[in-house]
């Protein structure tokens, strides 16, 4: 019996057509928006007894801001692994970082102020 060999161009043409299906879908853009998920830790009222405001982030995406002086804002949002971006209707963006402490408490960081407001879970 007679082996035949194949010719070295056909296997690389093989693996790079394996590759490049491997690479197109292997990630998802919306694999990290955290809201899409029932299991959402981010989803739920918050508020800070520190700023005296709150946060509604509901799990379609959309939310409610409210401010020290009583003044509602709605919003947008997504998040992913640390960050969190609100997108208000007037056109403002506010992009944080966030962490869960050990008690429990929502940790916002503001990219664009530098501060961190502490929430609690309502």
């Amino acid at each position: 019996m007679i082996m035949r060999v194949r010719h070295p161009k056909y296997l690389m043409m093989l693996f790079a057509l394996v590759l490049s299906a491997l690479c197109l879908t292997a990630c998802d853009d919306e694999d990290d928006n955290y809201y899409d998920s029932p299991s959402s830790p981010l989803c739920g009222d918050w508020y800070s007894p520190d700023t005296d405001t709150y946060f509604e982030l509901d799990r379609n995406g959309s939310g409610e801001y409210e401010d020290a002086y009583g003044y509602e804002y709605d919003f947008t949002w997504s998040a992913g692994d640390g960050w969190l971006s609100v997108y208000f209707y007037d056109g403002t963006v506010w992009n944080f970082n966030w962490a869960f402490a050990p008690n429990g408490c929502l940790q916002l960081y503001n990219l664009a102020t530098g501060y961190t407001t502490v929430y609690w879970r309502q």
